[in-house]
């Protein structure tokens, strides 16, 4: 009964978590884009953090509540979340994909105004260019799995991927789910206590990365948060290493221990508090954000189902390997994880283009423009400012001489730069 309950929620969570963060990112404006999907980020920590000490508070029952109760109260949410579901309206751009027009534009309406004004003129703007897009995509007439690893689909797809499997390989695993043997091994008293504020670390921070990460961008983010990812492990190894004293007690998770040097436990303490608190400000959001807002809408199921089954592969990949990887190399593990935290900001800083405040639609022109990676896009508002009135009179021309071939294309581009205009 176990197994058969556990396996149905895997599958229910498997989908929820690839689906949110492309519900979010379809309804969100650009502007906010990123603090609306991080919000799926506050939640989940959120929640760790209330599980967590209602565990904490029934491991002192002496009864079978103390494990049946925790998984009783996982019921409350998913109640909640299945009835909350008929009042969220539908994605602007499925309604669009599935030729429900009159509705696509009362949801942006909805969404967008404070009246639901279907004549506002920016709901009016954000409609024709998902149309546009829509419209440009059928043109094309090509099958989405075959799509989804085309030449100019598969580097998106496969960067999804290896975002969400660095996120895991970044070590922060082995920061919640086996921080007790870490804690213990470091010799801090009352190790169960001590964990708990590692949940309210990441809640805490996972706030902070709302409140900023438009501002600070995708990228930045990342490489930031991959280099002192990468210094709290080959601390705390470093320290394991110099001052852990092999464990005289049998059968135990690990290996090390130390003793009598209470600067040096305290140290290993701060330090898995302070890798927490960087991966809730990077690595931790900005994962389920990118993926969902790379590719275009015809794969973005696909390829963010893709990027999420990569990421909870990693994860059991990880549940399996730390245990008998704490107890086989004990410290040299910490030097591995800071090891992949180098090897993921080499990768982000030649592979990953910026994506903050730009719309879905023009993903394709920012991973087509061929600059360098370091020299972000600038925002179509600040293209705009440069464009001369030639150029657009320019694409007007082109339309009106009937440049079949790419006429869709360069009448999206022409009304969004009027627009902005």
């Amino acid at each position: 009964m176990l197994i058969a309950g556990r396996t149905i929620a895997g599958l229910c969570v498997g989908l929820t978590s690839a689906l949110v963060p492309i519900y979010q990112s379809e309804i969100a404006p650009r502007k906010i884009r990123g603090r609306i999907v991080v919000f799926q980020g506050l939640a989940m920590t959120s929640s760790m953090m209330i599980q967590y000490f209602i565990q904490y508070g029934c491991s002192f029952l002496n009864s079978e509540a103390a494990f049946r109760m925790p998984w009783a109260i996982q019921i409350c949410p998913a109640i909640i979340l299945f009835v909350s579901l008929f009042w969220l309206p539908h994605s602007p751009r499925w309604l669009a994909s599935v030729d429900r027009w009159d509705e696509v534009l009362r949801v942006l309406a909805f969404l967008r105004t404070a009246n639901d004004d279907t004549n506002d003129p920016l709901v009016i703007a954000e409609y024709r260019e998902i149309e546009d897009q829509i419209l440009s995509e059928r043109d094309a007439d090509s099958n989405s799995f075959r799509e989804l690893f085309s030449r100019k689909i598969r580097k998106r797809v496969f960067l999804s991927m290896a975002i969400q499997m660095w996120s895991q390989l970044s070590g922060m695993n082995v920061m919640m789910y086996y921080i007790v043997y870490v804690l213990q091994s470091a010799g801090v008293a009352n190790p169960r206590l001590a964990s708990s504020g590692q949940y309210v670390i990441n809640f805490v921070m996972t706030i902070v990365c709302l409140m900023w990460t438009d501002r600070w961008g995708r990228r930045p983010s990342l490489l930031v948060g991959a280099i002192f990812m990468s210094f709290w492990h080959l601390l705390i190894g470093g320290l394991l290493k110099q001052y852990g004293e092999p464990n005289s007690v049998a059968n135990e998770p690990y290996t090390l221990v130390i003793v009598g040097h209470a600067a040096v436990s305290r140290t290993i303490l701060a330090c898995c508090y302070l890798a927490v608190a960087t991966f809730a400000l990077a690595w931790g959001p900005i994962s389920w954000i990118y993926p969902p807002e790379v590719v275009p809408v015809r794969v973005r199921a696909k390829s963010v189902a893709l990027a999420t089954a990569a990421n909870w592969a990693a994860n059991f990949a990880l549940g399996f390997a730390v245990p008998p990887l704490l107890r086989s190399i004990s410290w040299r593990m910490f030097i591995l994880f800071g090891s992949f935290n180098i090897a993921a900001f080499i990768h982000v800083l030649f592979a990953l283009p910026e994506t903050k405040q730009r719309t879905l639609e023009e993903m394709d022109e920012i991973f087509e423009h061929g600059e360098p990676l370091w020299k972000p896009s600038e925002p179509s508002v600040k293209r705009i400012n440069s464009t001369s009135l030639r150029g657009i009179l320019k694409r007007a021309f082109c339309l009106s001489i009937g440049c079949r071939k790419s006429q869709r294309t360069v009448d999206s581009r022409l009304r969004r730069e009027i627009r902005l205009v």
